[in-house]
């Protein structure tokens, strides 16, 4: 699991049962992607789904796009 926190809450993308990745802010899903690296290129774009509970502009959070760049933690 990569893990990024934000001012708008804890970013993490982790791997599915079927070897996808989704990525969930504060426990809500915004997508599901083929790689890691897809779920953060599509959330530093602002391609992503708005969480039910706040509308969030992605374009001007300060993600950083390279995937290495997040805390990695072991599932």
């Amino acid at each position: 699991m990569f893990l990024y926190q934000t001012s708008v809450g804890l970013f993490a993308i982790q791997r599915t049962e079927d070897y996808r990745y989704t990525l969930v802010l504060e426990g809500e899903s915004l997508g599901v992607y083929e790689e890691a690296q897809y779920a953060v290129d599509a959330l530093c774009d602002g391609d992503v789904f708005q969480p039910s509970w706040k509308t969030v502009d992605f374009e001007t959070l300060d993600v950083p796009r390279n995937l290495y760049d997040w805390q990695y933690e072991a599932d």
